[in-house]
């Protein structure tokens, strides 16, 4: 049982709040999941620039939050949804007979394929880069998906974020949710005669293309899902922050200069290969859930020292990783909860902690 009101007096002094949503009675549970950033809009009045969405175990630094909305110099008033942590899903068929095909997941995916532009590289210290392209896409991809018999992956669908990882939204996306995306769907279109049965299904893919049109179908039971779906729809996907400046070590400390880079000579992403699209950075130099994997089985410790030893090793690039996953697993909640303090400090402190530490063990540190 969650205890609002501690949570409340605990959060008031940093001019934070906590609601929790029961389950309601035939809607799946996902509704939580997705309602959640369009609360906060109308509870805040619209007053307030980016919105940070992840999972209840989910993690965010904000000064390197904020580092990285510095560096992409994006609009707020522009409808952006920002990671690089993504999802992607397809669907393959079984080559036994009578058996069903099933759906196959590559994660994590740095880039999404269906983005027009690749960002610009990250700025060398103390220098600006040029701003960070948005991720609008063309009308064609934003078409409702074609279904199948089974429930799948759709060509025009399949490239979701990762609700563990987290994404940060811009004001504009969820005002422009507000203003036009949010009208009901209706059950069954209207009676027409043939001739206007171009103007029916027009008007049917318009009601199909609503935000409640999207989350209130069976689309979908995961959340991140079913949001990314409904943005897509509404003509927006993930906008890809730069990537780190070299990849992160994720279990031995090793000399900072022996870390790949991720910005290559020619100003490429650090060797391209399943980062979702050409030239896109490796999955290790993503920003969002840097040092976590896509449902990782690491236990809470096991990850409080990946982040340590990542800490140690690489600091300038561990200053920049946004955010992290911490899953319960198997821990109890006392130390799962001992752990998730330790690695909100670590991340908020930007690893000073660990640097730290290391330096006075003896070594092990960056050069």
């Amino acid at each position: 049982m969650v205890k609002l009101d501690a949570l409340r007096a605990a959060g008031a002094r940093h001019n934070e709040t906590f609601s929790a949503l029961p389950d309601l009675p035939g809607m799946p549970t996902s509704l939580r999941h997705v309602l959640a950033p369009l609360l906060a809009h109308a509870a805040t009045g619209g007053q307030y620039k980016w919105l940070l969405l992840g999972d209840d175990d989910t993690l965010f630094s904000l000064p390197a939050v904020l580092g990285l909305l510095a560096e992409m110099r994006l609009p707020h008033t522009e409808p952006l949804a920002i990671s690089d942590f993504l999802v992607h899903c397809r669907y393959e068929l079984s080559t036994k007979p009578g058996t069903p095909g099933a759906k196959r997941y590559t994660a994590p995916v740095t880039r999404d394929g269906r983005c027009p532009t690749a960002p610009a590289p990250a700025p060398a210290k103390g220098a600006a880069g040029p701003p960070t392209p948005p991720c609008i896409l063309p009308p064609a991809a934003a078409q409702p998906p074609s279904f199948r018999q089974q429930p799948d992956c759709p060509p025009e669908g399949r490239t979701s974020f990762y609700g563990g990882a987290g994404v940060i939204l811009s004001h504009g996306l969820l005002q422009r949710l507000a203003r036009h995306s949010l009208h009901a769907q209706p059950v069954l279109a209207p009676e027409a005669p043939p001739a206007s049965s171009s103007a029916v299904a027009a008007a049917a893919a318009a009601a199909d293309a609503s935000f409640y049109g999207v989350v209130m179908s069976t689309y979908s039971l995961a959340g991140d899902t079913l949001m990314s779906e409904a943005w897509r729809r509404a003509g927006i996907s993930f906008t890809p922050p730069p990537p780190l400046p070299h990849q992160l070590p994720m279990h031995s400390i090793a000399k900072q200069h022996q870390h790949p880079p991720c910005i290559t000579a020619g100003g490429g992403g650090g060797g391209g290969s399943g980062g979702g699209g050409s030239g896109a950075p490796v999955p290790q130099c993503r920003r969002f859930g840097s040092l976590v994997g896509f449902n990782d089985e690491a236990s809470p410790d096991a990850l409080v020292q990946r982040h340590r030893l990542a800490a140690a090793a690489a600091p300038e690039a561990f200053r920049r990783v946004v955010s992290a996953h911490l899953r319960q697993r198997k821990a109890n909640a006392t130390a799962y909860l001992a752990a998730m303090r330790e690695l909100g400090a670590l991340l908020a402190a930007g690893g000073t902690a660990a640097i730290q530490a290391a330096a006075g063990a003896g070594g092990g540190g960056p050069s």
